[in-house]
């Protein structure tokens, strides 16, 4: 299946302890997990965080097998926090092409495997964030039925060539959650506004929405990316999020943080 348009799906947090985030997102934000698997190097689970009608997806990953993987090295280095952002995209090789011919690099092409091919944007031309690309030939909105349905069969949505052990996490969905909390938007700190714009307008596809001097937002149907100018690029600053109860967290240097409303 060719999805017609660019889709912000998801931001990823990299962690020491997958469980002990999940049951953190589920028990105090409501969080609802959707999917995931294991690798040879990481495993990860996709929540959500709101109802069938709004809300965001982040994803949850951790250093896994071997000691001196990818994200062995990102949380030795950074420590936990925000890792990646990721789109789909309806054809992967002319993301990769426009991207090449805005002047930034695309890394780690890996284009073998129709239900998930991805690259990766190096975040020294991405605004210091690393910027997922990937394309499927399944349908990438069979796995919002697991808001509030039943799990789909794993190999039914987006997954990995050599995943395995896809519900790892289930025991965690399982858990009694809190009133669920709206995830509305993603906020990255930028330094060159007019690139942010052609990057994440132009060449992925947002739709611009309100703004002013100081930042702008970008919707994707019910996802929200905000770029906020700063002298220097900042990556993710925080995940902004509404809900009754009120309730924050921290997944080390990244906040989840409620605010009084979203803002169109």
């Amino acid at each position: 299946m060719n999805n017609p348009l660019p889709k912000f799906d998801h931001t990823a947090v990299a962690v020491s302890d997958a469980r002990a985030c999940l049951r953190q997102l589920r028990t105090r934000l409501g969080a609802t997990v959707l999917a995931g698997e294991t690798m040879d190097h990481f495993r990860y689970a996709v929540t959500h965080l709101g109802d069938q009608h709004s809300g965001m997806k982040l994803e949850v990953v951790e250093p896994h097998g071997l000691q001196d993987g990818f994200l062995h090295r990102f949380i030795r280095d950074h420590g936990e926090g925000a890792h990646h952002i990721t789109f789909v995209v309806p054809d992967l090789e002319l993301a990769i092409n426009a991207f090449h011919s805005g002047g930034m690099r695309v890394v780690k092409q890996d284009l073998q495997y129709p239900p998930w091919r991805e690259a990766f944007v190096a975040p020294a031309d991405a605004f210091n964030i690393v910027i997922q690309l990937a394309d499927t030939t399944l349908d990438p909105c069979l796995i919002d039925s697991a808001i509030t349905g039943e799990l789909p069969d794993a190999t039914m949505i987006p997954h990995a060539a050599n995943g395995r052990d896809r519900r790892w996490w289930k025991d965690i969905r399982e858990l009694p959650g809190s009133s669920p909390t709206t995830m509305v938007r993603t906020v990255l700190g930028v330094r060159n506004r007019s690139r942010a714009e052609y990057v994440f307008g132009e060449l992925l596809g947002g739709r611009k929405g309100s703004g002013d001097e100081c930042w702008q937002d970008f919707h994707w149907g019910q996802s929200t990316l905000r770029i906020e100018t700063h002298p220097t690029d900042r990556g993710v600053l925080r995940i902004e999020l509404v809900g009754r109860q009120r309730t924050a967290m921290s997944i080390g240097s990244l906040d989840l943080r409620c605010v009084e409303e979203p803002r169109a």
